[in-house]
């Protein structure tokens, strides 16, 4: 729009379009007689230019339009957003409203004119080269000194790239959301492969527990059983063999008393000798394989009989100490017990390279406990495989539900701690 060159010019182009004029610099002339007329005018014209410059240098995209929704002014920001110039808009409705929104368009504006503003509409706009760009829309209406709606201003605010990025935001998140129920749903796929793993393997552990109670039965049976047969077999050798070498022996024993000659004499004396040999190892087999104080007399006596039996034939001296109570033990705790010391008395006799071993008996109200140890050459327990005899001594104590503890250094001894579980 091309300004005008003269004041009575410019007044009629501000009266054909009220509100902000189009670019200029002539402001309207006014026929007066009176000083405040001119300050007036004067005023205004400096209202005018104020609102001129923040109509030409608004960052915001700002257009007016008449009652007929054509553009009355146009600032740089709209033609540098959408790309039209002033003379190009001027005049007709703004090219920025897609075809599909000019419905719309209209009956906001219709609105607008009767007096209603609306503000922060979130609206589509095209630009010149067909750019759709989202924009902030507030529509007011402007009024003469008398309240009439006389213009209509839009302000635009350029909402595309947060929308951008708010959409970027949104598809983000719904992304996010997606992998975290997809993650939700394999953990718990996870969870649930992981729950039927361990009620599976808890399913196996009570099986093997029942097995492991199966098992403690039967290895108490078979001890049961094999102290049974010795006990049996050390009869048989003491009442059959022993009583029929006895037999045996007095007859020969009379017969050397009468002999024909002195040949005869010498060689009944020689199967004598032999037979009281037999008889006394067939005792001594007897008392080995089942000693007659271990079920008469109890642990504590058996344990005294076997440190003088490895003190005669095995030149070990044993020091036995005992404290706590005496009172009787379940028959196959007592011949568990007084079998495997007897073990572990044979393996320092074997290994230990000493000539002394120590036997520490201790009772309390739930446990017993018996400590074999020595002060020989001792070992490495982790560089150890240990033997079977050792082995077994463990599995034993395991079906008690006891333990065995082993305690060893090179140079400085070794021992063996038994504890099984006990009641009064």
């Amino acid at each position: 729009m091309t300004p005008s060159g003269t004041e009575n010019e410019a007044g009629k182009d501000a009266a054909r379009q009220p509100g902000i004029e189009p670019r200029g610099n002539a402001a309207p002339a006014v026929r007066t007689a009176g000083i405040d007329q001119q300050s007036q005018i004067e005023h205004w014209r400096q209202s005018h230019w104020r609102m001129r410059t923040l109509f030409e240098l608004s960052p915001y995209s700002i257009y007016m339009l008449d009652k007929d929704g054509c553009v009355q002014a146009w600032n740089p920001k709209s033609e540098q957003t959408f790309g039209w110039s002033e003379r190009e808009v001027l005049g007709r409705l703004p090219p920025l409203v897609p075809a599909c929104n000019v419905p719309k368009f209209v009956e906001n504006h219709a609105m607008v004119w009767a007096g209603t503003p609306r503000l922060d509409d979130l609206l589509p706009t095209v630009s010149k080269s067909g750019q759709i760009r989202q924009m902030l829309v507030s529509k007011l209406p402007i009024r003469d000194d008398s309240g009439q709606v006389v213009s209509s201003m839009t302000i635009m605010r350029d909402e595309t790239e947060r929308q951008r990025v708010w959409m970027q935001l949104v598809e983000d998140r719904t992304r996010m959301e997606q992998r975290v129920r997809q993650r939700t749903s394999e953990i718990e796929a996870s969870n649930l492969a992981l729950r039927q793993e361990i009620a599976k393997r808890t399913g196996i552990e009570q099986s093997m527990r029942h097995y492991q109670l199966q098992l403690r039965s039967l290895a108490s049976e078979l001890r049961t059983t094999e102290e049974r047969q010795r006990r049996r077999i050390a009869s048989d050798l003491h009442d059959g063999i022993g009583q029929s070498l006895a037999l045996a022996q007095a007859k020969l024993a009379e017969l050397t008393s009468c002999p024909k000659n002195t040949a005869h004499r010498r060689g009944l004396t020689e199967v004598l000798e032999f037979i009281q040999h037999a008889v006394t190892m067939s005792r001594s087999l007897a008392y080995d394989l089942s000693p007659p104080i271990l079920y008469d007399l109890g642990l504590e006596p058996a344990l005294d009989w076997l440190a003088e039996k490895f003190g005669v034939e095995y030149k070990l001296l044993v020091h036995l100490a005992r404290s706590g109570s005496s009172a009787p033990l379940n028959a196959d705790v007592r011949a568990t017990l007084f079998r495997s010391v007897w073990e572990l008395l044979m393996n320092i006799y074997r290994h230990a390279r000493t000539e002394q071993a120590w036997v520490n008996v201790r009772r309390t109200a739930t446990d017993l406990e018996i400590s074999v140890e020595d002060r020989g050459i001792g070992f490495v327990p982790a560089q150890a495989s240990g033997g079977l005899g050792v082995f077994s001594i463990r599995e034993r104590m395991e079906s008690m539900g006891g333990s065995m503890d082993i305690t060893s250094e090179p140079g400085k001894g070794t021992s063996v701690v038994l504890r099984v579980p006990v009641q009064d």
